[in-house]
């Protein structure tokens, strides 16, 4: 191996290992900075990455475009990569042997403003209404152990808005029956984002169906199958041909995301992804009057930190333009405490002002 790859993959070892230790970030986010890097080091033939310069930012960004070209893909990725690898360079230009990297020059690795614009811009998702939820769910049989599996799994993923990984990972003693309530935790295998531990529930979405349908599993799991505290709430399966389940887990999320991809075709539902579902839940509740209790109960729930996320990248902040325009041309007809607000502008202003000086004179007595 030349010195200079075995020099570039040492410094990167380094700041991958900053990542993980000192920010705490996932192995899969290390592996998408990674593959960022790596493309840098194949547009400069792995240059020592200490000969960085606006001149090579400019030419790296002609690169990203051509191969977005040939791969029809959008700015969207290539404002990613633009990003991960000017933080790998901001750390680098900190370290002891790169610190003739100018800081300045990292502002030449961005997209023009339209470009990040565009690629910035939200895109609508595809998220599944209750109704077809319910449509996929009961075009099941229940004739068989996948069967009942199957079902359960679909209707808990509705109702609890987890995460498909942590699902699959969820052992019998993380569901409390008498309580509802469901330890999402790394130490029982729970595979949860950022290995976070989460305490999560039903969320209201008023499908008893649903719930009886997961409650009848998980006690045919424990007074039928014989499941122990540590085996899977849904297994994988053991044969296809009798459709019987074993008693292990699914090694990844892989195989449950073909079955809801196989039930939806069968029930003629266009495929919703699993992580679809978080939003569908969101949006469900986004429709209730909540209070902002109720909103940090519900980030909670879901595992983020913050109510921006949640109401944010999941509920109101996701609603399309087209929704938003039917929402405030409805704010016309609604109504407080009963009674339709249809005065006139120049009319109401003045009832706010004189309510304004009311409050204020009754404040001064």
């Amino acid at each position: 191996m030349p010195d200079m790859t075995i020099k570039n993959e040492s410094i990167k070892r380094e700041y991958f290992n900053h990542c993980r230790s000192a920010q705490g970030f996932a192995e899969s986010t290390i592996n998408k900075y990674a593959q960022c890097i790596y493309k840098w080091q194949m547009c400069f033939d792995n240059d020592d990455f200490v000969n960085f310069s606006k001149e090579q930012c400019d030419e790296f960004k002609k690169y990203l475009k051509v191969e977005a070209e040939k791969k029809g893909t959008s700015f969207s990725g290539q404002y990613d990569v633009l990003r991960h690898v000017k933080k790998f360079f901001l750390w680098l230009s900190d370290q002891r042997e790169y610190r003739k990297i100018r800081k300045t020059d990292l502002d030449y690795l961005r997209l023009s403003k339209k470009e990040t614009s565009i690629a910035l811009e939200k895109k609508e998702k595809d998220i599944p209404s209750l109704d077809e939820i319910k449509k996929i769910v009961q075009n099941i049989s229940s004739t068989s152990e996948t069967d009942m599996r199957d079902k359960a799994l679909i209707a808990f993923l509705i109702l609890t808005g987890m995460r498909i990984s942590a699902v699959v990972s969820l052992p019998v003693q993380a569901f409390n029956r008498k309580e509802l309530s469901i330890e999402q935790s790394p130490s029982m295998g729970v595979k949860t984002k950022n290995s976070k531990k989460i305490l999560s529930t039903f969320l209201p979405i008023n499908w008893k169906e649903g719930e009886d349908m997961f409650f009848e599993w998980f006690d045919y799991l424990i007074t039928q199958k014989g499941f122990t505290s540590q085996k899977p709430i849904f297994p994988a399966t053991k044969s296809f041909s009798t459709k019987k389940v074993s008693n292990e887990f699914w090694g990844t999320s892989g195989p449950a995301r073909k079955i809801i991809k196989e039930r939806c075709k069968e029930a003629d539902v266009q495929y919703y992804n699993p992580h679809s579902f978080r939003h569908s839940v969101v949006a469900f509740m986004s429709e209730r009057g909540l209070t902002e209790a109720d909103k940090r109960a519900i980030s909670l729930v879901l595992g983020h930190e913050h109510v921006g996320t949640t109401f944010g990248s999941y509920g109101y902040g996701s609603i399309t333009p087209k929704d938003a325009v039917k929402r405030v041309r409805d704010m016309k007809y609604q109504t407080n405490n009963d009674l339709a607000i249809s005065l006139p502008d120049e009319e109401l202003g003045k009832l706010i002002k004189e309510a304004i000086i009311n409050r204020n004179s009754k404040t001064l007595i």
